[in-house]
Order: C-alpha cells, then sequence, then structure tokens
C-alpha cells in the first residue's frame, strides 16, 4: 500500500499471499517497482503503474 501524501490517498499495489516489499516509487509518482514474494517463497520485481493499476513482471523466480 501506498498513501499519497498530499492528498492522503491509498492505493494497494497488490494482495498477493507471499506478500509485497521494499516499493521503489519513480521520480513522477506514477510507478512504483516492489518484490513480491508467491506462496513457494520466490520473490520477484514487479512494475505496478499507480494510475492504470497495471502489472508487468520484471523477472521470474529470480
Amino acid at each position: 500500500m501506498v498513501r499519497n501524501l498530499s492528498d492522503g490517498s491509498v492505493t494497494l499495489l497488490a494482495d498477493d499471499e507471499g506478500g509485497v516489499f521494499d516499493p521503489a516509487i519513480s521520480p513522477d509518482g506514477i510507478r512504483v517497482v516492489v518484490s513480491m514474494r508467491a506462496a513457494d517463497g520466490a520473490a520477484d520485481l514487479w512494475l505496478i503503474d499507480r494510475q492504470a493499476g497495471d502489472r508487468q513482471q520484471l523477472t521470474r523466480e529470480a
């Protein structure tokens, strides 16, 4: 979850079973890269567009 400090709004990044960790927000505040852990313990990086809600997997079984 990411909170916009300007208006207090909250964006849920993902509700994956294993959790979401280590968010890094782009300078424009639109995109966020996070590490998502799968149920089997493998973690991968995902790029999330906060405005569109689109998710793109950047690594596989890293």
